[in-house]
């Protein structure tokens, strides 16, 4: 029984939650566009060029806006979703321990995934101009 609590203490304080080792605190998504060549706009700065993959942090919602020139803006809203598989694979190894794998992907964000994880968007020409 003692070799057993000193098994259970050691995983508890060597464990790391799932997400933080397997997945990370980003998320990969694809941007695409009809036509391409948009520029992708976070946090009003430049990511690049459509086609894109950029690996976005997942711990927060993200406002995505697509702009060509000849075209109106396009907004997109990428939220943050728990991953439920790596909630129930912090909690399950270690049940009378749990409690440090969940606080550390909690506190990280890195059980949560951004959603969608492509998006295309077809920009609409703007009025008054010819693409």
């Amino acid at each position: 029984m003692k070799k057993l609590l000193i098994l259970l203490l050691i995983q508890g304080i060597f464990i790391q939650g799932c997400a933080t080792v397997f997945k990370g605190s980003k998320s990969g998504v694809n941007f695409n566009s009809e036509p391409p060549g948009a520029e992708v706009m976070i946090g009003g700065m430049s990511k690049g060029i459509t086609p894109l993959f950029i690996q976005l942090p997942s711990n927060r919602d993200q406002m995505v806006e697509l702009k060509k020139a000849g075209y109106r803006p396009e907004t997109v809203y990428l939220k943050r979703e728990t991953i439920t598989g790596y909630v129930i694979l912090d909690i399950v190894p270690g049940f009378l321990l749990a409690w440090i794998p969940i606080v550390v992907d909690a506190a990280s964000g890195n059980w949560y995934s951004l959603q969608p994880e492509e998006v295309a968007v077809k920009l609409e020409p703007a009025a008054g101009s010819a693409p």
